[in-house]
């Protein structure tokens, strides 16, 4: 069939021609993407085709074409994401907007239950071949590559790389430089070897979200390691983000930095073990958190959602804290930096 393999999107496509075009992509060995705004017509549509195509022919999303930040992220439909730290916090609220709006997700974490768990929680609310789960310590070069090649082998490409993986444990402060940083650059580095495209590439472009912090940006005085570790990341990211510009790569590469988010890793911040040298200021946590609020994971994934599909962004840093979400001005020349940063 001369239409096997393609990925199509149509709209309006619950009924009428649109189903009837759906329909005929299906029957010559096309996969769709159901869009329409009546959510009803379109899940009838798509049990239709599921009976006659099987289940992993088509998905349904629901669309309102009037609305243009919608159809922007419609355009997922179809594409191939990889996220590092996946089982819990950030990184599965990141696979289930990805998964949401039409992406399939390889889902990679160190953690194999919490890995095992969200893969089950994704298989029943979007089917079981939209997600795969694969331990990855992304500390290891050995088991990222790994990873990388079993999503291209399982998916075909990757469109999307989250490098999201990351912990705060001042005590065994190399493994959190180790983690959050280097890890991030092993990730940037591998996703770069199969998505640029050009000579020595053989990719079709894409986007990487290197996951920073605030801490990123301005100290955070009870963790100091893991603020200089998210630093690098968006020094790294910067930097990266020129190197693929210049190299033709298509490949556009940002750092996303919210603030204090409600997960796992806030557990490791108030501990005075994982404190190392500073837990006589583990007091002070409580104080910073009521001072800055916590932000609740799904509204980060939006905002991550917004980084990954603006396609003028490249080398941005986003970011978000309670009051707003804004991109970072840096200065553009060394003549105007400030002479002095103090607190």
């Amino acid at each position: 069939m001369a239409l096997s393999g393609k990925i199509a999107l149509v709209t309006g496509a619950s009924q009428g021609l649109g189903k009837g075009f759906s329909d005929v992509l299906l029957k010559n060995g096309a996969k769709v993407a159901l869009l329409d705004v009546n959510e009803t017509a379109g899940k009838n549509a798509k049990a239709d085709f599921d009976k006659e195509y099987g289940e992993d022919s088509t998905i349904f999303l629901t669309c309102d074409v009037t609305s243009y930040e919608h159809l922007k992220v419609m355009a997922l439909s179809g594409k191939i994401a990889l996220v590092t730290g996946a089982g819990q916090g950030l990184g599965k609220g990141f696979s289930d907007i990805l998964l949401k709006n039409g992406a399939k997700v390889a889902l990679l974490d160190i953690n194999e239950n919490a890995g095992k768990n969200a893969k089950a929680d994704f298989d029943k609310e979007y089917g079981k071949d939209r997600n795969i789960f694969l331990t990855c310590d992304v500390t290891s070069n050995a088991q990222l590559k790994d990873a990388f090649q079993k999503t291209i082998e399982k998916f075909g490409r990757i469109d999307i790389v989250s490098n999201n993986a990351g912990i705060v444990d001042e005590t065994n402060w190399e493994k959190t430089v180790e983690v959050n940083l280097n890890g991030v650059i092993r990730g940037t580095y591998l996703a770069l070897e199969h998505m640029k495209k050009g000579s020595g590439g053989g990719g079709e472009g894409g986007v990487i979200i290197n996951t920073s912090s605030m801490a990123g940006l301005g100290p955070l005085l009870t963790s100091p390691v893991y603020t200089a570790s998210k630093h690098g990341v968006v020094g790294f990211t910067r930097a990266m983000a020129e190197a693929s510009s210049v190299s033709g790569y298509g490949v556009r590469i940002n750092a996303f930095c919210p603030s204090f988010v409600k997960t796992p890793i806030l557990d490791f911040m108030k501990n005075e073990k994982a404190a190392g040298q500073l837990g006589h200021l583990q007091h002070l946590s409580d104080k910073i958190l009521a001072k800055t609020g916590i932000l609740e994971v799904p509204v980060v994934a939006e905002r991550f959602l917004q980084l990954v599909t603006d396609e003028e962004k490249n080398g941005a840093v986003m970011m978000v804290t309670q009051e707003c979400t804004a991109y970072m001005n840096f200065p553009k020349d060394f003549k105007d930096a400030p002479k002095t940063i103090l607190p």
